[in-house]
Parts: C-alpha cells; sequence; structure tokens
C-alpha cells in the first residue's frame, strides 16, 4: 500500500490587519506635488524663461506668472506679466498679493558674465531681493500662502563675493 503524498504547506492567514506604514518603518505614502500657481522672479530672462517653457507643459499648474524689471522679451501666451523688482519689498508685496502662488521660482539675476564689475548690485539682487521675498512669503501664512520657494543663482557658486554669499548658512 502506498502512502498518500502529504498535503502541501498552506500559508497562515494574518490574525490582524497589515501593518501602517508607521508600524513598519516605511515613510507614509504621500500625494504627487501639485504646483497650483506659480510666480517665476526673473522668468523673462535666460534660465527663468525656460522654466516658465517648462512650467507650462506641468498640468498641476493652474497658473503661471513673472515678474521682472524688463518683462518684454521671452514672453509666451498664457502667462501674466508683472513689472517689478525683487530689491524693492513694496514690488514684490505687490505682486504676490496679487499673484498668491504656492510655489515660487527666483531667477532674478542682474549682469551676467560680469559680476566683478557689479558685486554690489549682485549683492543687492542676491542677498536683499531674497530676503525681501522670503520676508514677504511668511507673512503670507495659511493654508493657502506659499508652500515653496526655490531659489536659484550663479552667484552662489562663486561664494564670498564681498564676504557674503553663504545663504545656507543663515545670511537671509
Amino acid at each position: 500500500m502506498q502512502d498518500s503524498p502529504a498535503p502541501a504547506p498552506t500559508v497562515p492567514k494574518p490574525e490582524s490587519e497589515p501593518l501602517s506604514s508607521k508600524e513598519d518603518g516605511l515613510p507614509p505614502s504621500t500625494p504627487s506635488p501639485e504646483f497650483g500657481t506659480v510666480l517665476v522672479i526673473g522668468g523673462s530672462g535666460f534660465l527663468g524663461h525656460h522654466i516658465v517653457r517648462r512650467l507650462l507643459r506641468e498640468p498641476t499648474c493652474t497658473s503661471i506668472s513673472v515678474m521682472s524689471r524688463s518683462p518684454f522679451t521671452n514672453r509666451f501666451p498664457g502667462v501674466t506679466y508683472h513689472i517689478g523688482d525683487i530689491t524693492k519689498v513694496e514690488h514684490v508685496k505687490s505682486v504676490m498679493e496679487q499673484v498668491r502662488p504656492r510655489v515660487v521660482f527666483n531667477t532674478a539675476s542682474p549682469h551676467a558674465y560680469v559680476d566683478h564689475v557689479h558685486a554690489g548690485d549682485n549683492f543687492s539682487v542676491n542677498v536683499e531681493g531674497m530676503r525681501n521675498l522670503l520676508d514677504v512669503a511668511g507673512g503670507m501664512g495659511g493654508k493657502d500662502g506659499v508652500r515653496a520657494v526655490v531659489y536659484t543663482s550663479k552667484w552662489g557658486l562663486r561664494g564670498g563675493v564681498l564676504g557674503v554669499g553663504d545663504l545656507w548658512k543663515g545670511d537671509c
């Protein structure tokens, strides 16, 4: 007489619900980011207009605005343009209050390629201008306020112009 084969092993059913992300040590899943209303400061310049072009293809952007001292070049249909100077807090405040952005890209950069001649202007735009932007953005709190500020600068790569340039160390 032949023995019958042993039954296949079974996987026991869990006695409780699956672990939550908190319990299993994994970060909680978050929805993908949505840009919403975006302001690009310096959006008529070289880097800024390329960012605007890319944002126009971003489905989560609901509107795009540009603030520039001279917003008459590198323009795109469907984008709102504002004349403004980041070094003047009243300009920043006025545009930010009109646009009410969720995300701000700061690409403002004066006098490309002649930094040594215009070091004072670079300091004014990159440090004082960024301070203006952060002060105004910080005052627009609440759930509908600015959620992200993206800062770009060729000046910061060189660092130390006039003994300043370490923005990441809290100068702003």
